[in-house]
Order: C-alpha cells, then structure tokens, then sequence
C-alpha cells in the first residue's frame, strides 16, 4: 500500500484526547445558553459532587495541564466572573503541604493563566489546592511522571 492515509473514524480523535487533557471542548460546550436548560429538560441533574460551585456565582473555573507532567511544570487556567485572591498548594494524599505556589495573589476576571513549578519529588499523585479569599476550595489531583 502506498501512501498513508487516515480514516474518517480516526479524525475525531485528536479532539477527544485534547478535550480529555484539559476540558475545553466540553467547557465551550457549556458557555452556550441554550446547553444548560436544553440538558435539564431533558432529564439531566447537575453534579455538585466535584470543583467549585459555578462560575455565575462568583466563584471560579479551574484547569490544571498538562496533567500528568514530566517535569513538575503545570499552567493553571483559571476562569471567573470577578477579580479573586487565590491561593495554591500542593499537597500529599495526608493533606501536608508540601509546596505553596501562591498566597493571596489577586488575579483579575476573565480567564487567567498561571505557570507554576512543582519541586523536585518523587513520581506520583498529588494534590493541587485553590483556596479563595471566601475560604472556598477547590482540590485537583495532579500526577508528577519522572
């Protein structure tokens, strides 16, 4: 066979690793209006089992890539609808702090990109903590390849 060539099927790939990684697709997906209700017509209930409340409330909108990483470099993509002061730790599965990125930084609304480097540790699962000036956490699980 000469040539190389990719199957339809195999395109749509690409994007679902990509969505995978950091969630965008689906957070686009989400910005739309019409999404929200059309789902809760339909049935769907909303999970408030895991982040932050939602953005309209004032509060925000995290994610962490790229997860895992080789080096310990992480960008942290935060989203929300009023400036917040945010802090960030990282921390082991026994809740010790193991790093602090940030303390009471003030980054402004909108979406924000914050690049942080995690200290030299062993390869494994850690605990990413956002704690906002109302004492709201967020806890992502982030995992360190070396």
């Amino acid at each position: 066979m000469r040539g190389s060539y990719l199957a339809i099927d195999q395109g749509p790939i690409v994007v679902m690793i990509e969505n995978y990684r950091t969630g965008l697709l689906w957070n686009l997906f989400m910005k739309d209006p019409a999404i929200e209700p059309a789902l809760l017509a339909c049935g769907f209930q909303p999970d408030n089992t895991v982040g932050l409340p939602r953005k309209d409330q004032g509060d925000l909108d995290l994610t962490v890539f790229p997860n895992p990483s080789a080096d310990g470099a992480f960008s942290l993509l935060f989203s929300f609808g009023q400036a917040q002061t945010l802090s960030a730790e990282l921390m082991d599965y026994q809740g010790n702090v193991l790093h602090r990125f940030f303390s009471d930084k003030k980054l402004p609304a909108g979406q924000t990109i914050e690049k942080v480097q995690a200290p030299a540790l062993p390869k494994g699962v850690y605990l990413l903590r956002i704690t906002n000036a109302e004492h709201r956490t967020s806890v992502r699980k982030i995992v360190r390849l070396n």
